[in-house]
């Protein structure tokens, strides 16, 4: 498999060339200064770099799987396993999104000119597909991502809808609307939110992760809206209801807004799956992290229609917050903004120009005067295993943002997980 810098420096002079082709108007000139093709391919080679690794590793899984032959599943997950095949393959309404913006069909075409030939022609592709939907056994990895051309399984092809939206966050801004990244909004939570408490005197906080996926049906689920409406509904038969719900993050496909396609993720399939369950979802008294899939978005849809609804008013339109109870802090941190890595994958602060540095400092001066904290991400402090810190995010809240939580908890990997005091030692 090719590097990243290999696949750069094959990527640099299409982008190149294709970029002198489209200059920037006039009142942008200073904009367009600050755009790098030399930054531009060093990112998309890395793209190109993981895609690739993910699509090898889960193509010959998958083809083991289906010969009947002993094999250990790949080191590796993401939904993006099959993108690779879609980068050369786009289903019809991706390509006419592609060809209806300029700048993101160089990209896409340029990634498609270098990237190499998927694990299966069309042909292939839809014989794997007819081989997987019939008969009763479900092929899936140790992650539990289900082979297969259902919603959200490895397969579907609205995950190409994800390189999609990344391609475009990789666009200067001066190129049309929803290109580039949402600007990060910043606040000091000098004043964390005071919970209130129940009749009984206690907070009960419902927390979700990886939610956001709509109603949709799912073979094998006896709830015929889904996963996410099944988790709302156990949490509607409790006795007594949460005072205040969380999520972890992850609405997909790419978390999008009115200015991307597929249109408005954030608001079919976050906001208004918690507004069907008013008992639960209160104005006020729901808060969301930010993530890799809402990153795919360009945080557009996050941040512009999530942040905005009053379901989450008391978040103050920010991706990090903190909460307040008796001796207890919850502080909730954006892993995703800053992560360095190429698909947003590990969760990462960044450099300290983050704001969220400050805001741990804040956190780890009240535990320094006896609260207890209570860290939540979408990213994974620890490997699953436990053997492991997950680096950037691990260094960047206990050494940069010197917090050492009494607990932390994470979404991302769609596994329930308690650690002991000895895990990553």
């Amino acid at each position: 498999m090719a590097t990243q810098a290999e696949y750069s420096t094959q990527l640099r002079p299409l982008l190149s060339e294709g970029f002198q082709k489209m200059q920037p108007p006039p009142g942008e000139m200073a904009l367009a200064a600050e755009f790098s093709v030399d930054d531009l391919s060093d990112k998309l080679g890395g793209i190109l770099a993981e895609l690739e690794r993910q699509h090898r590793g889960a193509s010959t899984h998958i083809q083991s799987l289906l010969a009947r032959e002993a094999v250990e599943p790949w080191e590796g997950e993401g939904e993006r396993a099959f993108v690779l095949y879609y980068l050369h393959n786009p289903p019809p309404d991706v390509r006419a999104e592609i060809d209806a913006v300029p700048g993101l069909k160089l990209l896409w075409d340029a990634l498609a000119r270098v990237a190499p030939a998927p694990a299966f022609t069309p042909e292939q592709f839809g014989a794997l597909g007819d081989s997987l939907t019939s008969g009763a056994t479900v092929y899936c990895n140790k992650w539990g991502d289900i082979y297969g051309l259902g919603t959200y399984e490895q397969l579907d092809p609205g995950w190409a809808w994800t390189l999609v939206n990344d391609l475009i966050n990789r666009l200067p801004k001066w190129m049309g609307k929803g290109c580039g990244i949402r600007e990060f909004a910043a606040d000091s939570w000098s004043a964390p939110v005071k919970l209130q408490a129940g009749t009984d005197g206690k907070v009960r906080i419902a927390i979700i992760g990886d939610w956001g996926s709509g109603a949709y049906q799912l073979n094998g689920l006896q709830n015929p809206k889904g996963p996410a409406c099944a988790v709302m509904e156990i949490l509607d038969r409790l006795e007594t209801k949460p005072d205040y719900l969380i999520h972890l993050g992850d609405t997909y496909y790419a978390g999008t807004g009115p200015n991307r396609a597929p249109h408005g993720e954030e608001a079919q399939n976050l906001a208004a799956m918690l507004h069907n369950y008013p008992a639960l979802a209160k104005a006020g008294k729901c808060f969301t992290l930010n993530s890799n899939h809402e990153m795919y978005g360009g945080a557009h849809g996050f941040f512009d229609v999530a942040l905005t609804d009053p379901l989450f008013s008391a978040q103050r339109g920010c991706s990090y917050f903190a909460l307040e109870f008796g001796n207890w802090i919850i502080a909730g941190i954006d892993s995703a903004y800053f992560d360095p890595s190429a698909l947003y994958m590990d969760g990462g602060l960044g450099g300290r120009s983050n704001p969220q540095y400050a805001f741990l400092a804040q956190i780890a001066q009240k535990q320094a005067q006896g609260k207890k904290v209570i860290l939540m991400s979408h990213h994974t402090g620890i490997s699953t295993d436990g053997a492991s810190t997950n680096e950037p995010l691990w260094s960047d809240v206990t050494v940069t943002g010197k917090l050492t939580p009494d607990y932390w908890y994470w979404g991302h990997t769609p596994l329930g997980m308690a650690y002991t005091a000895r895990a990553a030692d």
